[in-house]
């Protein structure tokens, strides 16, 4: 969601984008379940602030460049980090545990 309001801004390359939603496709659904439930209340934010859209380009784009084999620490963070707190937030949601 975050990937593709940073591409409906003109922020993201339509490149980047279809890395992402390919990427994203084969992620534990859990993770995307649990990723979707906190995303969707950043994207409303992220339409009204452009101070906020900018914050998180950087992060997109190391995330990007991560799962696109170019390893760096702030991507590596929002996979390593960032996956197993989604997983939790999507398990809770689906199976209330």
């Amino acid at each position: 969601m975050i990937y593709t309001e940073l591409h409906r801004q003109g922020k993201l390359s339509s490149e980047e984008y279809a890395i992402s939603v390919n990427h994203s496709q084969k992620i534990c659904p859990y993770i995307y379940y649990g990723y979707f439930f906190w995303a969707q209340h950043v994207v409303p934010l992220m339409q009204k602030s452009e101070r906020l859209s900018k914050f998180l380009l950087p992060i997109v784009q190391a995330r990007y460049a991560h799962i696109s084999g170019k390893r760096n620490f702030l991507g590596a963070l929002t996979v390593y980090l960032g996956h197993p707190i989604c997983f939790l937030i999507g398990k809770i949601i689906v199976t209330g545990k």
